[in-house]
């Protein structure tokens, strides 16, 4: 995908974007049927806000207008959106950059100028978007195990083929790992260039602190005698008899079964529940179905590190390269300076074992200043929207490489904090969990 920062510190990849999906709001007394075996998840209930948070309205980020954004979405959704191959935002210029293949471009021009004017332009690209991320998660997956040091896969700046970022301190990639990539994407056929890079990814596992039932996203959550994460969004779906609920929150943050609670540990506080698979199609989500006794509530905490304010959630929107969004994580608070500059990506964590995911955005910060850090993973990526917010995704992990490291925002200690991060697209748990939605407020 194209970057359309000033800051122009690799390739990467953009995935098609859909509609801006309502979240569903609930009535307050509604009753969570079971959806899985475990009873933890068998008597939630949808309580009404009784917590006085409620935050100001986000600010517009700088990147795409929230109007623009919304039209944008309901283009790609529509009977012609399947003509679209990518889509960029030009932050300098404002146009809409819309890829397409070879002669697809009449069959949604007019739908795109009824959306956005006349700003925009076409690009045609070589390959289908879809299937080369699906080839790169692949390709990762089987490098990774064949023991070849991989940081990253993208797709080429004109979508033409693949970029293999490995992990060397050296100028050029070492003759055997090249040759062993080239072997495990021969039966591709798809052009394949390697390079190595000193990019470091790491995940950032590590009132917010003391949030209670009905619980919000955004929250600091723990399991007992082990680390810290966020929650990100409160989730529901319809099920025989009422509602099943979730919060989500990252995949890395801990294995199914586990039990979280809200808070600080040692406190007074909520138990919130147990981790079950998130089923994202190879993402970074995992679901956390509620405690007996707990609820959850359509908000999401907005505001610093230590702070109660929060806003509703209003609806769902997927990342574009060139918009500027705003992660909010329990640890570092919420910030509006997240650029993104690819999506579809996947990454490798060698830290953690080269776990890979893919569907993941990288941003860069538009400032100095860090986006989040240890602590703050899985929490809540958003942008302002109709009084609320729109929910866009999971904080997943930082860039330690170069000189991205800088000092946290928020709360300090021994956290790694970076101006470039990873977040995990909500639209890959939407895709692989179609009758799932975030619950709105």
């Amino acid at each position: 995908m194209r970057t359309r920062s000033q800051k122009k510190t690799g390739v990467a990849t953009a995935a098609c974007i859909t509609l801006l999906a309502l979240a569903i709001a609930v009535p307050a007394t509604a009753q969570a049927a079971p959806a899985d075996p475990d009873p933890t998840a068998a008597a939630t209930v949808l309580r009404p806000v009784d917590k006085p948070r409620d935050g100001k309205p986000l600010p517009e980020t700088g990147g795409i207008p929230s109007d623009v954004r919304q039209k944008i979405q309901q283009l790609v959704e529509g009977p012609d959106g399947v003509h679209i191959n990518d889509l960029v935002w030009d932050r300098e210029t404002r146009t809409l950059e819309v890829h397409v293949l070879e002669g697809e471009a009449a069959e949604v021009e007019d739908d795109v100028r009824a959306a956005v004017g006349d700003s925009f332009r076409f690009v045609q690209d070589a390959y289908d978007v879809d299937r080369l991320e699906a080839e790169a998660f692949e390709l990762a997956k089987s490098a990774v195990a064949a023991g070849v040091p991989v940081v990253s896969v993208r797709t080429t700046q004109d979508n033409s083929g693949l970029l293999v970022s490995v992990a060397d301190p050296s100028t050029t990639a070492d003759q055997t790992t090249t040759q062993k990539l080239a072997s495990l994407a021969e039966d591709t056929g798809i052009p394949l260039a390697v390079e190595t890079t000193t990019d470091e990814p790491e995940t950032t596992s590590g009132w917010r602190w003391a949030d209670q039932s009905p619980f919000y996203g955004g929250s600091r959550i723990y399991k007992p005698g082990a680390g810290a994460c966020t929650s990100a969004f409160p989730v529901v779906a319809p099920v025989t008899g009422g509602y099943q609920t979730a919060m989500l929150t990252a995949d890395h943050c801990g294995a199914i079964g586990d039990v979280w609670r809200s808070g600080q540990a040692g406190a007074d506080n909520w138990a919130l529940g147990t981790m079950t698979d998130g089923n994202s199609g190879g993402s970074d989500f995992k679901r956390i179905a509620l405690a007996n006794g707990a609820g959850i509530q359509g908000r999401v905490y907005t505001g610093a590190e230590y702070s109660s304010t929060s806003l509703p959630v209003k609806a769902r929107s997927y990342p574009v390269t060139g918009d500027v969004i705003c992660p909010s994580g329990a640890y570092s608070g919420l910030n509006c300076l997240a650029e993104v500059q690819s999506t579809g990506d996947v990454l490798c964590f060698v830290a953690d074992g080269g776990l890979c995911y893919n569907n993941l955005v990288t941003v860069h910060s538009t400032s100095d200043t860090p986006l989040f850090g240890m602590g703050d993973s899985g929490g809540p990526v958003v942008a302002g929207w109709n009084g609320g917010v729109v929910g866009f995704g999971v904080i997943t992990g930082v860039n330690t490489g170069g000189n991205n490291v800088k000092t946290c925002v928020g709360v300090q200690g021994a956290r790694e904090c970076s101006v470039v991060g990873y977040i995990a697209n909500i639209k890959a748990f939407f895709d692989n969990n179609p009758t799932w939605n975030l619950l709105g407020g």
